[in-house]
């Protein structure tokens, strides 16, 4: 997403396949989506922000864009725990093993209105494309719960968080692809 604006809202069990060679399939497109450059540095502001415990900032980037009401409801330290109970996975640089509990959790405290915690976040106002990137983010932290991944998650992260270099093997050879992808356009006449 971070990279093309494109992604796949519905990453849930359901819709990936595990080849018997290892690879990874998805199937299942009709909630694939594009987000625009503003959106997308937006969200990549704010977890930059969240993972560097920069509440303030993550308070003023969402009231700059109508998120969050400056005078009225969440300040910034709920703000901060609110990217953190959802978003945590990915921004602490450690291993984690995301079990079933953490993306359950994580679910419902995004999403349940019921919740106490986070009553005056509840009240955001999501641009329409940010939607569906939380619910990505969401269904991919739940798909690794039910399979309990253990794994240094913030790692891969800072790729697109910080434009770092892969660190993965898959990483690499995806930027191998790319790169090679781009060295063959050729403009057009």
């Amino acid at each position: 997403m971070f990279v093309d604006g494109e992604y796949c809202a519905d990453p849930h069990p359901g819709n990936i396949i595990l080849a018997d060679d290892g690879r990874v399939g998805f199937v299942d497109f009709g909630l694939y989506n594009q987000i625009d450059r503003e959106h997308l540095e937006l969200e990549r502001q704010v977890l930059c922000a969240a993972a560097d415990y920069r509440a303030d900032e993550v308070h003023r980037l969402w009231a700059e864009h109508g998120i969050v009401d400056p005078h009225h409801g969440a300040g910034p330290r709920e703000c901060l725990e609110y990217v953190w109970s959802v978003t945590g996975w990915h921004l602490l640089d450690e291993d984690v093993t995301v079990t079933p509990e953490i993306a359950t959790s994580a679910v419902v405290l995004a999403t349940d209105p019921r919740v106490a915690e986070h009553r005056d976040v509840r009240h955001l106002l999501l641009p329409p494309q940010h939607v569906f990137s939380r619910r990505a983010d969401l269904f991919t932290l739940t798909a690794l719960g039910q399979i309990e991944a253990t794994n240094n998650w913030h790692r891969p992260a800072r790729e697109w968080l910080y434009g770092e270099p892969p660190v993965t093997e898959i990483g690499r050879q995806i930027a191998g692809w790319r790169d090679e992808a781009l060295r063959n356009i050729r403009p057009r006449a």
